[in-house]
């Protein structure tokens, strides 16, 4: 693993800036961010194709673990699911979810192939996780697709979600992310983690 000091100096070799998403997440509307409150208690998010999340709701903000508290460099889904055990024991379908996402980066990267940024992640990743590495040499391809997963609350408990895919533009890129309850139960624990969040914001 790489500490702050180190990712730094890979992003200047790199010819990179590890700032990129946090920059890219300033240039996103107010719109956008109002879109998002909005959909509260409904997780949502806005990720990039290199699957950085620039934006997020209070309910998407804890849906796994607190994302206020890691850099933006480490709001990169791949990231967080090969590095932090707390975002591991919480996709219940890993199996099955994983490597569709490292599929979806692989095809990605096709069309950013030159990119030093999307070099800098994937060194990272092929640095830091033995597992990323071996489903990356599959050299699967994928797009994503709404699909239902399940994810394990610490705090609410098992969440049955449909995830929809709302894209800004033409391209396969930034989009926004929806999560909708799949039963009743899921809306109503919804609701209770998006009250968490807010005592806990108070």
């Amino acid at each position: 693993m790489f500490d702050q000091h180190e990712r730094a100096h890979l992003y200047t070799l790199a010819g990179s800036q590890s700032s990129l998403p946090e920059r890219e997440c300033q240039l996103l509307r107010p719109a956008v961010h109002a879109m998002l409150e909005a959909l509260m208690p409904l997780p949502a998010c806005v990720v990039n194709a290199r699957l950085d999340i620039l934006a997020y709701n209070a309910t998407y903000g804890r849906l796994v673990a607190d994302l206020d508290t890691m850099a933006f460099e480490d709001r990169n889904s791949l990231w967080l699911m090969f590095t932090q055990p707390a975002w591991r024991a919480a996709v219940v379908d890993w199996d099955d979810a994983v490597p569709r996402l490292v599929a979806q980066y692989r095809a990605g990267m096709a069309a950013h192939v030159g990119e030093p940024v999307w070099k800098c992640l994937l060194k990272r990743l092929q640095d830091a996780s033995p597992e990323f590495r071996e489903m990356w040499d599959r050299h699967e391809v994928e797009t994503p697709e709404n699909r239902t997963k399940q994810v394990l609350n610490p705090h609410v408990g098992m969440l049955n979600l449909d995830f929809t895919h709302l894209y800004f533009g033409p391209r396969i890129g930034t989009r926004l992310t929806t999560y909708t309850p799949a039963d009743e139960q899921t809306a109503a624990r919804l609701r209770e983690l998006a009250e968490l969040t807010v005592r806990a914001a108070a």
